[in-house]
């Protein structure tokens, strides 16, 4: 930057390096704004605008040259627009070259052997009510959104260059391989084994079942008690009945076995009624036997006193 001074004024100058070489007369020049509408008017400048560009179609170039200055020129217009700059245009120069192993310094080289030269150009005017009435509904970052929306459009690489016209082929996705095998299917887990259900339990017997059962054990115990000896016989001779007195008396000593307790609340007993009623009955025989036997020895005894 340089400042010139004069009497009335200050003026100040910017140098800056030549976007296009000096050395090669460049074949054509546009300058870009982001606006479909804008042609050129008249051609003495022989600076065209975006409808040229976009019927020309020229523009072919390489992925890998292209993608890095498109990179560069996101930032430059990042820093633009902090800054509020406006009304700034993309110069693009295309170069014819003879022979595709021409190289040239400073430009991109295209897959058809031309090479592009850009720049950005008149960014010192910033953004001010009395520039353009046009403006006042979109400011800078309004331009700028426009600026870069165009350029990602129209600026694409030779694989997605814009076709006659003016329309833009968009690139097609890669469509991804499909996988040749298929995932395998999730095993199946094995269903649960059924718990075997539980054995019912056999049902109570009834009341009835319970009687009998309790009315065969009374029988079973009255069957097992032993029975009392029968009572002897009377003999005419004193010696039998002696015998027969004291075997009596041996009896009423030994204790009479008693009966087992009958379970409760059984109404069947009968039998063990029996067995008393017998054991009784052998009792009172015997103590009969027994008085008549003591009268016949006393009468024995008078009738030998007697006869001596």
């Amino acid at each position: 930057m340089f400042r010139l001074i004069t009497k009335e004024y200050d003026h100040y100058f910017i140098l800056l390096q030549n976007a296009f070489p000096i050395e090669k007369k460049l074949d054509h020049i546009f300058d870009i704004k982001g606006i479909s509408s804008r042609r050129t008017e008249n051609n003495k400048d022989h600076i065209l605008k975006e409808v040229e560009f976009e019927r020309m179609n020229l523009w072919h170039v390489d992925p890998s040259s292209w993608n890095p200055a498109f990179e560069q020129l996101k930032r430059d217009v990042a820093y633009l627009n902090r800054r509020d700059a406006l009304e700034y245009s993309l110069l693009i120069g295309v170069l014819k070259s003879d022979s595709e192993n021409e190289t040239i310094e400073g430009g991109i080289k295209g897959t058809q052997g031309d090479t592009y030269f850009l720049a950005i150009v008149d960014y010192l005017q910033t953004f001010m009510f009395t520039k353009h009435i046009g403006y006042i509904p979109k400011p800078h970052k309004g331009y700028s959104k426009r600026f870069m929306k165009y350029i990602s459009k129209h600026l694409l690489p030779s694989n997605a260059a814009p076709a006659k016209g003016g329309k833009t082929e968009k690139p097609k996705k890669e469509e991804k391989p499909k996988k040749e095998e298929e995932k395998p299917k999730k095993e199946e887990k094995p269903k649960k084994e059924e718990k075997p259900k539980k054995e019912e339990k056999p049902k109570k017997e009834e009341t009835s079942s319970g009687k009998s059962s309790s009315e065969s054990k009374s029988k079973s115990e009255s069957k097992s008690e032993p029975k009392p000896a029968p009572a002897p016989e009377k003999s005419e001779s004193s010696s039998s009945d002696e015998s027969s007195s004291e075997e009596v008396e041996e009896k009423k000593a030994e204790p009479e076995p008693q009966p087992e307790p009958e379970p409760a609340k059984e109404k069947p007993a009968k039998a063990e009624d029996e067995s008393t009623t017998s054991v009784t009955k052998s009792s009172s025989s015997a103590s009969e036997t027994e008085s008549d036997s003591e009268s016949e020895s006393d009468s024995d005894d008078s009738d030998s006193s007697e006869s001596s």
